[in-house]
């Protein structure tokens, strides 16, 4: 494909027009960009992080270096805000093990031989200058990192009119001190990354502040990685197929959903959503709920079922804020009652309603007396925690059972179910209107300690704290915990004899 203007690409067999993205049409924006924030982001293999240095080591050279002359004589280029002169680099990666094993070698492969290296291949702080230069002075590049103890400490004192950041290291106080180095200069903040954390903390301030940035403090490039044309396109198409929609979103498209750290990575709506189905096909399925205390915080109750092949799903969600605890009693028993005898919200919760209740129930030809229009649950799982809204709901004809809380056991129960065996997930959730907070809060979800998930059940508590509204999923937590102890679910989800 030839370039024609901006991402309009032509090929020349064909003659075919497409809209596709480049590393050298990236590297353009840079250079003319006016933005104190230039963002690069890109799938896996997409040569954001290469595109990156080409711009850190044309900034360390210089325009008027004979070889960065060359490279923007070959590329209709123009020098734009690159400094004239040699200039100091600061490379950013989250490790040392990144920079060695990544950022450092992209850098080697782009500058001339003669440049010199301390500390090259070692885990720690390195650079690399050009003849007649040294570590830290114009000319050169200087590698850090962005994470670890006291890692915004590593920042301060040096000015540079470019910082290349390589990877979102997340961390908002780095980010400011990396500000402070290009402020005295004039200079720019280059990041270069996949968004696998999702709106991190840095991306939030970068990219979603509200109120937002200034118009023109930041410019994005997003580079794909199937218009790559130093990999195969067909086999990096293959690869994307074999993916998660939510995968491909972040690892192709580079759209901000968080894949590092969720507590439920397996989660993938185009699976676990399922249309809704008609309750009358649900009569004879085993039911059990599950819900979390809230008032200030989202109150949440999940309806759900057991299918004849012990698949869980979640029919439908109460998740409502500021409400008191008689009005949610009165909403769940109207979404199970029976709608021909129901006798609506007069003198709600007084003595008379229920008399008045029983009385139409009993001559009810449709409900036959159960005043019911679905099974009653084997149980409700609650928060024990609160043994006041317990007692109400148990006086009010509601009673629940205390939920078994343990945090890290009850996500890997969700984990499993949510896994594909004998052709199914062994947990899925009706794609109804109410649920859609759930859904959210199931994709959304991660760890505070982004290790968390991967370590073994002997864990500190804050191990099993977690980023993001949980109200619903805590719901969940309860209602699969109380389904297992019933024995109404199993991780293997086999049709049942």
């Amino acid at each position: 494909m030839h370039h024609v203007s901006g991402d309009l690409h032509r090929c020349p067999r064909c003659g075919v027009e497409e809209e596709r993205t480049s590393q050298r049409e990236m590297v353009r924006r840079f250079l003319q960009s006016e933005a104190l924030y230039f963002v690069a982001l890109g799938g896996n293999r997409s040569s954001k992080s290469w595109s990156g240095s080409v711009c850190g080591v044309m900034t360390a050279m210089g325009a008027a270096h004979p070889d960065v002359v060359e490279l923007l004589r070959r590329n209709g280029l123009k020098p734009g805000r690159l400094p004239q002169a040699p200039s100091l680099v600061l490379a950013g990666s989250i490790t040392n093990d990144d920079s060695r094993d990544y950022l450092r070698p992209i850098y080697d492969s782009l500058l001339p031989d003669a440049w010199e290296w301390s500390a090259r291949f070692a885990a720690q702080t390195a650079s690399t200058w050009q003849p007649g230069s040294g570590a830290g002075l114009p000319g050169s590049v200087l590698f850090k990192t962005t994470s670890g103890a006291d890692a915004s400490k590593r920042w301060q004192g040096t000015s540079t009119p470019l910082v290349h950041n390589d990877e979102d290291h997340g961390d908002v106080e780095v980010l400011r001190e990396q500000l402070r180095a290009v402020a005295d200069q004039g200079g720019r903040w280059l990041g270069t990354f996949t968004p696998t954390r999702g709106k991190s903390r840095l991306v939030v301030d970068v990219l979603f502040r509200d109120p937002p940035r200034a118009s023109g403090e930041v410019e994005v490039y997003r580079l794909d990685p199937v218009d790559n044309p130093m990999i195969d396109g067909d086999a990096m198409g293959r690869w994307l197929a074999s993916m998660t929609a939510k995968e491909r979103d972040v690892r192709r498209y580079a759209r901000f959903v968080q894949l590092d750290g969720l507590v439920h990575p397996t989660w993938d709506e185009s699976v676990h959503v399922v249309p809704a189905i008609d309750p009358a096909e649900m009569a004879d399925w085993p039911r059990v709920d599950g819900l979390d205390f809230g008032f200030r915080a989202p109150f949440a109750y999940l309806w759900g079922a057991v299918d004849p092949r012990g698949v869980l799903h979640i029919i439908r969600a109460r998740y409502v804020p500021q409400v008191n605890t008689d009005a949610h009693i009165y909403e769940v028993h109207r979404a199970e009652a029976c709608p021909a005898c129901w006798p609506g919200p007069d003198d709600w919760p007084a003595d008379r309603w229920w008399d008045r209740r029983f009385r139409a129930a009993e001559s009810c030809a449709v409900c036959n007396g159960s005043g019911r229009a679905v099974p009653e649950p084997y149980a409700r799982a609650a928060d024990p925690a609160d043994a006041d809204a317990r007692d109400r709901w148990a006086a009010m004809g509601l009673p629940t059972t205390a939920a078994i809380k343990a945090r890290r056991e009850g996500y890997g129960a969700i984990d499993q179910l949510l896994e594909v065996r004998n052709g199914s997930p062994g947990l899925v959730v009706h794609d109804h209107p109410s649920t859609a907070p759930l859904r959210k809060e199931i994709s959304e979800l991660a760890w505070k300690d982004h290790e968390a998930g991967k370590r073994s059940q002997l864990t500190v508590h804050r191990e099993t704290e977690v980023v993001g509204a949980d109200h619903a999923w805590d719901a969940l937590r309860y209602l699969v915990m109380e389904a297992r102890r019933l024995r109404l679910v199993d991780y293997f989800h086999e049709s049942r004899k």
